[in-house]
């Protein structure tokens, strides 16, 4: 199996877990990095059900700001529930509402 494959699986593993444990969609936190970008590739391709989670921070450059408005404007298009929030504590607070497991990008 190749890395990318294994990537898919393991996101259908979580994706499981988290319908099954917590009724809810797999979240996926997004910087507007290239590693998000890759995971959300990869969450589409795994064919799972998940929404989108970033936490919006002062130490953001626009132009981040402005790609990540855009990301997430086409991932709606695409059907896929995305929100933007605040700040860490505000992503605490609306993190933990859903109950499901974050999967965030790990090198």
């Amino acid at each position: 199996m190749d890395k990318e494959q294994m990537a898919i699986a393991r996101l259908q593993d979580a994706a499981r877990l988290s319908e099954h444990r917590y009724k809810k969609p797999l979240m996926v936190t997004y910087s507007g990095g290239k590693d998000s970008q890759v995971l959300v590739a990869l969450a589409e391709r795994a064919g799972i059900n998940f929404e989108v989670v970033n936490s919006h921070t002062t130490a953001d450059a626009p132009e981040t700001v402005y790609f990540i408005r855009e990301q997430f404007k086409a991932m709606e298009e695409r059907e896929i529930k995305s929100c933007s929030t605040r700040s860490r504590q505000s992503a605490k607070l609306s993190c933990a509402s859903f109950r499901s497991p974050v999967l965030r990008p790990v090198l």
